[in-house]
């Protein structure tokens, strides 16, 4: 240093100064800054020079290309945008045609892309820092999904509002709150959603459980990465901490397949929604991106051999898998791997011969496969109760519906917030402009102000849709085609004519229970109150027992009914107490599930229940002990209920045959056994009443549910005494349908099970049918 005695030690202050001084000397040195005389002697540094080596302009795009957020930003590849439109446009396909009959293993594929983009963007920062910061993961996350999604959870409970009754809108408000805060997986769980089962029943919402399952996941696996990586650093094995993550996945992936396996079996429900039967489809896109450097070895030709095989599977999965193939472990496997095989067949490097995959239009629409996504399913589901289910013209407006909002919603508010600087942190003074300007930076007002123009434009042509009347009522159906001549003025001919009258109404009545409030509680007072259904709600554990504390009409009356089955039967009761509870005590044995056919049967959620078959050999022994004067048979016939069935007709067939077995137990129980079938099934006003539909809109065709009633009249046949009841003319008329309501009673609360209100209504046609076919109960 200048003027200092070469004898005497550095000190830190000089040391430090003098670092300062080269700092500034390479400072003035860089390309376009001229250093002035001051007039005072001190420099200064001049504008930078317009003809200079570096402009002002090129410095701010160097700088933008060196900063860490764009650092960590992965480069888009063509393939894996192509395989997100493969995976989005079977996801479509399935929900809107039901064809492929597999497509919604494009979730699948979602999940494998997923986590290996996310994994990667975390080594890459954990490479370039020392470490992962949560914060930025969290802003970057919520930037990237949840604009969007909140905007297409505020539209589509605004319009269900608009569309359905009070009861199930208020249902999709509560799916979307679940949704917001990534838990709805666990909602439809819980509920025993069938998700295979799309109809216009379903939630809008349903398809968010996606969502859920992917942000469950990012709640744990950064934490895990970044324990990993700090161990293996302390431990001095920085340089290996790609092998310690990559070990800690596949933990993960082997422990979740195990789980999904245990799951599908037990609980096929819970597994499908569960994210800890899912974490491994995630786990295996996160051991791609740790695997990327021996990835990098790969060929282009052998690439594009990967990728096409993996595609192969792909497709394949999407056409070979179903509903009831064991969903997600085994069945999600082949689309899985076959996503993990296309990523790695172009990790290297753009594979030859994709052309198919990596054309502009698959990639765009792999670009807005997220917006796709969260648009489709509200827009069927909602078109579904606005215009004739799976008609063209339903189908047709819900592809341009989905594909306007998608498009629109994309390009002018998802990706505007998702490439903006919201939540980033920013230095103080350019916190002072952005307050000045109202808080918020251009790019989020511009995504604000898209975003607002676009809920309002759905919701005003949903509530112009919404508001078209209508007022036809069936096609060729008069009073004179439809007219019934009863043999006498009894209760049946009463409710016959009454089912004509509802068949050709073409407005809405006044209905008790309100169409608004219409729910589970409106089912038999026995089954939601008393809790008279075995293993449902607070019933006992042993259904038997559970039956003894069941016992309605006169409970000292001489004779006595038995009513045995599972909810069919327990919705019946309200029926046979009012048709003879003045002189009849009734004693209720049922039991949920529990179908009186001698098969073996799935639990709710698709998981075992050997309960059932205890249930009936229990029950059945205990009934024998009574000796019931009557015994009222009924029970549902579900073909998904059947297990170790090939398809649905095997499925039917083996209750068939199974309630004609049954029969050598039920003989010599009762001297006199009346098989009262199920009431067809109808479409609940609850689903099928929207702002736009009219009674004729909820007519179901009885023709559904008549092979299991024909299993019970067959049954009936073989039975010592048996009786069977044909109950179809107290709810349709043959050749025309049956409707939702009837004399301003809606017939069922969910599509299957009588209100309690229709139940106890029909208690004179009941009395009326069975005292002319069962003598016992004339006596």
């Amino acid at each position: 240093m200048a003027g200092r005695d070469p004898g005497r030690p550095v000190s830190a202050r000089e040391r430090a100064l003098e670092v300062n001084r080269e700092i500034a000397r390479s400072r003035d040195a860089a390309p376009g800054r001229r250093i002035a005389e001051h007039p005072r002697g001190r420099r200064v540094a001049e504008r930078p020079d317009r003809t200079s080596e570096a402009t002002g302009a090129e410095r701010r795009a160097s700088r933008r290309r060196s900063s860490p957020r764009r650092a960590l930003r992965p480069k888009t590849r063509a393939d894996i945008q192509g395989l997100r439109a493969v995976a989005v446009l079977l996801v479509v396909a399935e929900h809107l045609t039901g064809w492929p009959r597999g497509g919604f293993v494009g979730v699948d594929v979602f999940f494998v892309i997923s986590g290996f983009l996310i994994t990667g963007i975390l080594l890459r920062e954990h490479q370039h820092t020392g470490r992962i910061s949560f914060a930025g993961f969290y802003r970057r996350r919520i930037r990237r999904i949840v604009p969007a999604a909140t905007l297409v959870l505020v539209v589509t409970a605004a319009l269900s509002w608009l569309v359905y009754p009070a009861a199930r809108a208020s249902a999709i408000t509560l799916d979307g709150v679940w949704a917001f805060f990534f838990a709805g997986n666990y909602r439809f769980a819980v509920a025993d959603t069938d998700y295979f089962a799309a109809t216009a029943g379903a939630s809008p919402l349903q398809h968010y459980w996606s969502l859920a399952v992917e942000e469950q996941f990012y709640l744990v696996w950064p934490v895990v990465m970044l324990v990993v990586l700090t161990l293996m650093g302390r431990a001095g094995w920085r340089s290996r901490g790609r092998v310690g993550v990559g070990v800690a996945i596949g933990v993960v992936i082997l422990a979740s397949v195990a789980w999904g396996f245990h799951e599908t079996g037990e609980r096929p429900a819970w597994a499908y929604f569960s994210t800890l039967s899912r974490a491994w489809e995630l786990g295996l896109g996160a051991l791609l991106a740790i695997c990327t450097p021996l990835l990098l070895r790969i060929r282009p030709m052998l690439g594009a051999v990967v990728t096409w095989t993996g595609l192969l599977l792909i497709v394949s999965g999407a056409y070979a898998i179903g509903a009831d193939q064991g969903f997600p472990v085994p069945g999600a496997i082949l689309p899985a791997v076959g996503s993990a095989l296309v990523i790695a067949g172009g990790t290297a490097g753009p594979a030859p011969y994709l052309w198919p995959l990596t054309n502009r239009a698959m990639t765009y629409v792999g670009d807005i496969s997220y917006s796709l996504y969260l648009w489709h399913f509200p827009a069927i589901v909602l078109l579904a109760g606005l215009l004739p289910t799976g008609s063209f013209l339903h189908l047709g407006t819900a592809v341009v519906v989905t594909a306007i909002a998608s498009i629109t919603a994309y390009h002018c508010f998802e990706n505007a917030i998702h490439h903006s600087r919201w939540l980033e942190p920013r230095p103080h003074a350019h916190r002072t402009v952005v307050a000045r300007a109202g808080g918020r930076s251009p790019a989020v007002r511009r995504g604000l102000l898209a975003g607002t123009s676009v809920a309002v434009t759905v919701l005003v042509v949903g509530s112009a849709i919404a508001a078209t009347p209508r007022t036809e009522a069936p096609a060729s159906n008069d009073l004179e085609t439809l007219a019934v001549e009863p043999a006498d003025d009894g209760a049946l001919a009463e409710q016959r004519q009454e089912v004509a009258e509802a068949l050709l109404a073409t407005t809405w009545p006044a209905l008790e229970p309100s169409i608004d409030t219409l729910g589970r509680s409106d089912l038999s007072a026995a089954w939601v109150q008393d809790d008279c259904l075995g293993y449902e709600g607070n019933a006992l554990p042993d259904p038997i027992e559970n039956a003894h504390t069941c016992v309605y009409g006169d409970e000292t009356a001489d004779r006595t009914m038995a009513v045995y089955g599972d909810s069919m039967g327990v919705s019946w009761v309200p029926a046979l107490e009012a048709a003879f509870g003045d002189s009849w005590r009734i004693e209720v044995f049922t039991a949920r599930q529990c179908t009186f056919a001698d098969v073996e049967v799935r639990e709710t959620n698709g998981g075992p229940f050997p309960e059932c078959a205890a249930f009936r050999a229990d029950a059945l022994a205990d009934l024998a002990a009574r000796a019931p004067d009557v015994l009222v048979v009924s029970s549902a016939g579900d073909p998904r209920q059947v297990v170790g069935a090939a398809d649905e007709r095997d499925a039917m067939a083996q209750l068939q045959a199974g309630a004609v077995r049954s029969t050598r137990d039920l003989s010599g129980v009762s001297p006199a056994t009346v098989y009262l079938p199920p009431p067809p099934a109808t479409r609940s006003v609850a689903t099928c009443r929207t702002a736009v539909a009219v009674p004729a809109d909820c007519i179901s065709d009885p023709a559904v549910t008549q092979p299991w009633a024909d299993g019970m009249r067959w049954a009936s046949q073989a039975t010592e005494g048996g009786v069977y009841v044909d109950v179809r003319d107290w709810f349709c008329v043959e050749g025309t349908g049956c409707p939702a309501f009837v004399g301003g009673t809606p017939v069922t609360a969910d599509g299957a099970h009588l209100t309690d209100a229709m139940a106890t209504r029909l208690g004179p046609v009941v009395r009326e049918v069975l005292m002319r076919a069962v003598p016992a109960l004339a006596g």
